[in-house]
């Protein structure tokens, strides 16, 4: 009963959460598609073995994917479900880690429940959730972190090991980590020799933590090679580059993106690194850049206020919505005092300094990359630990100022947090709603994946694909993305035994196809060849397959 009472807001949060969980899934999960999206990426490999991952293509993140794949067997089910509860996530951790400072319940309550909401429509089913999965990790470490320990050194020597671990889940964490372990060896320095601390840093307990820990990175490292291995800076890079092309040529579509490797090439070359792309014409590169940083501030300014205010602001321009979070500021202020204000701040700034030193470097790995690469939304949600962490040393002073007796804030929270469950809005009640690559009133590709799969193929094939599907399609199913084609079609299909084909207009117009005889005189002639035609429901796209692919039964 003592546990009861010492921990009652926190079980009350958990049944809160669970419950908004539940709605979730019984309700946003109507409008989750299975698209083309970097998540994809992370479930096609696990068909792999658990050596044949690759770094930095987050090995321990598949891992994850892997256990859950042993309860939910069906692809598209997968999906859903960590489409849904990886946003999930990083609210309770979000959570804990603001009731471990002390935070009222009302305030981490809220804030958990804003990030759920607010992070879940930034990505929906379009980004990756490995930035939710690396945002829980953060939370979580951070939360034990000043339980353990209070040494400088031994805090960043701790941060180091953590951001060298997760560099296997976003490899922009391996610069972090680099950048822990210098700071952790002046750190030491300092303490040994200008504070004169003699007391040793580490227990042997530790060290021998610390030994097992460096085996563990280097079997990781010699099975899934460095997290910077497998050429995603050159994908990332040369991708995102071709984006911001098309904005500048005011373009309206992005099917230039099919041709991006050749845009990037015409003006970087051979290009694989950041000094390459510098060597080779460094006026595009600072073209690149600067558009990327304009970018990011302007996103940073724009979603920033979705994680705090209700949905019938939503619709209001961010500057608008700035200006009333700098009112209210301003207004607490007034009412606390700025001198009482300036003690409390600078009195938890101090409490806090090293653990905000290693949270920016932390996430100053993705605002790089962000400048560097493109200003995607996941590496935005990455940065939430640090926002979250800013607003609660802006905000402290003014909670720490106000205090409620329990009796009243029992019947409080329980009425707020109800009130929160029947405030979560609808999905097309978001502005963004309508600025994804195609609406979501109803699934596109689910239909087109059925489709497939009814038709019981059971002999395995590649697919020729725009998308990176047919993993939801079964185990029976390789993919050859029509991206990546560099060699006549009837070279390309020998090769790879392509037995189906997913025929859209960007295929069509794809002047590696287009341009090739050997694609026309097989379009023109497959049903000759022993090819069928399935046309897909209520869309103009349609699959062609051999027949010796069907069951023996087909008819």
């Amino acid at each position: 009963m003592q546990f009861f009472k010492r921990n009652f807001l926190d079980i009350l949060f958990l049944g809160f959460s669970l419950i908004t969980l539940f709605l979730f899934f019984n309700h946003y999960k109507l409008y989750l598609d299975v698209s083309m999206a970097d998540e994809t990426v992370y479930m096609q490999r696990l068909n792999f073995k658990i050596w044949q991952l690759i770094g930095s293509f987050a090995p321990i993140y598949t891992l994850t994917y892997k256990f859950f794949h042993f309860f939910i067997k069906d692809y598209i089910n997968l999906h859903h479900f960590a489409i849904i509860s990886l946003s999930w996530v990083p609210s309770v951790g979000l959570y804990f880690f603001l009731r471990q400072k002390k935070f009222p319940f009302i305030i981490s309550a809220y804030l958990a429940w804003a990030l759920f909401l607010s992070s879940f429509i930034v990505a929906f089913d379009w980004w990756p959730r490995v930035s939710h999965y690396s945002l829980f990790l953060i939370f979580i470490f951070f939360s034990w972190l000043p339980k353990y320990t209070k040494r400088f050194s031994k805090i960043f020597l701790l941060a180091a090991c953590f951001a060298l671990f997760m560099a296997f889940v976003r490899p922009e964490f391996f610069m972090s980590s680099m950048a822990l372990f210098t700071l952790a060896f002046f750190t030491f320095l300092y303490e040994q020799y200008k504070n004169k601390i003699t007391d040793k840093l580490l227990t042997v307990r530790e060290k021998i933590f610390l030994v097992v820990f460096l085996i563990c990175i280097a079997l990781m490292t010699l099975a899934w090679h460095s997290p910077l291995y497998g050429g995603r800076m050159y994908y990332a890079m040369g991708q995102h580059y071709t984006f911001n092309t098309i904005k500048w040529n005011h373009k309206r579509d992005a099917s230039d993106f099919i041709y991006w490797e050749q845009i990037f090439k015409n003006k970087f070359g051979n290009s694989e690194t950041l000094s390459d792309m510098y060597k080779a014409n460094p006026k595009e590169l600072q073209r690149h850049i600067t558009e990327n940083f304009y970018s990011y501030i302007t996103q940073i300014f724009a979603f920033t206020t979705e994680l705090f205010f209700p949905k019938f602001l939503f619709k209001i321009h961010f500057r608008i919505k700035w200006l009333l979070l700098i009112a209210i500021f301003l207004a607490l202020l007034y009412h606390t005092g700025i001198k009482k204000y300036k003690q409390v701040f600078l009195e938890k700034f101090q409490q806090h300094f090293i653990f905000i030193v290693c949270i920016m470097i932390l996430v100053g790995a993705s605002v790089v990359a962000s400048i560097i690469i493109y200003p995607r939304e996941h590496y935005y949600i990455l940065q939430l630990a640090f926002i979250y962490y800013l607003f609660y040393l802006l905000f402290i002073p003014f909670i720490e100022n106000h205090t409620f007796t329990f009796k009243y804030q029992k019947l409080l929270n329980i009425l707020i947090l109800l009130s929160m469950i029947f405030a979560t809005p609808n999905i097309k009640s978001y502005p963004r709603y309508n600025s994804f690559y195609h609406k979501y009133d109803t699934p596109v590709y689910l239909p087109y994946i059925y489709a497939v799969r009814d038709l019981k193929i059971v002999k395995p094939t590649t697919f020729l694909v725009s998308e990176i599907l047919p993993v939801y399609m079964g185990k029976n199913f390789r993919v050859n993305i029509q991206f990546l084609k560099d060699r006549p079609f009837d070279q390309l299909m020998q090769e790879q035994d392509i037995g189906m084909m997913y025929i859209s207009d960007v295929l069509l117009k794809d002047k590696r196809f287009s341009e090739d005889t050997t694609w026309i005189k097989f379009i023109n002639n497959y049903e000759s060849l022993g090819w069928v035609k399935l046309q897909l429901p209520d869309r103009k796209e349609y699959i062609i397959y051999r027949k010796d692919l069907l069951p023996n039964n087909a008819k």
